[in-house]
């Protein structure tokens, strides 16, 4: 049996996965990608789940050079139009596979990659399936539980060239009323190496190139 990481990896030496792929000159799936926005109404649920969760890179496999790079904020990472002194939650746009989806919540508290149904329902995902969840349900801070309808992996991009990555994220699509369209918790934060500063209401992580960033939707 070979690793995940491994099967990948030859998928992308063969040219199976170019759609998934950073290039320079542009994306590759602009002609493809579907925009999915807000979902209204509803509250937040910050959910836990067990750690079970499997995320994979897919960027480069070559031999890093160098250490990994230092990650600090400083006032010229404010985001623009931020002003000082929020307490605004750190809200993201980005492309999930060819779909770019607004309002993607970036929960520390959170042990589980969420994606609502509503949201799963207007992706446009190729052949990629949900398959049936098993284990335990999802509870939120009030205690209520929340079934989990199934689980898909799928690719989800951070930064811009060169410093970008995709992780491919197991998401748990649930049936519930809230304000966001996902939410990625500390199992793709972890994985990305991702430091998050909410003052600045944005993301940093190393890449193979450099320090990527991901800027906040206030």
């Amino acid at each position: 049996m070979f690793p995940v990481a491994t099967l990948i990896e030859d998928k992308i030496q063969k040219g199976q996965l170019t759609q998934f792929l950073a290039n320079n000159g542009g994306s590759t799936c602009a002609d493809k990608e579907r925009v999915i926005d807000v979902i209204s109404g509803g509250i937040h649920l910050e959910d836990e789940f067990n750690k079970g969760n499997s995320v994979y890179r897919l960027d480069s496999k070559r031999p890093r050079r160098n250490p990994s790079p230092v990650i600090s904020f400083s006032d010229a990472d404010y985001a623009d139009g931020v002003v000082p002194g929020h307490v605004d939650a750190l809200v993201i746009t980005t492309k999930i596979g060819t779909n770019v989806v607004k309002k993607i919540l970036i929960d520390n508290g959170s042990s589980v990659d969420i994606l609502y149904q509503n949201a799963y329902a207007r992706m446009d995902l190729g052949d990629r399936k949900m398959t049936i969840a098993k284990g335990s349900p999802l509870y939120g801070f009030t205690g209520n539980e929340v079934r989990v309808i199934g689980v898909i992996d799928l690719p989800v991009l951070f930064g811009s060239p060169p410093h970008q990555v995709w992780q491919m994220t197991k998401f748990h699509v649930i049936n519930a009323s809230c304000s966001y369209n996902a939410i990625l918790g500390r199992t793709t934060l972890s994985a990305l190496r991702a430091v998050t500063s909410i003052p600045h209401l944005k993301m940093k992580f190393p890449t193979e190139y450099g320090v990527g960033e991901v800027k906040g939707d206030q």
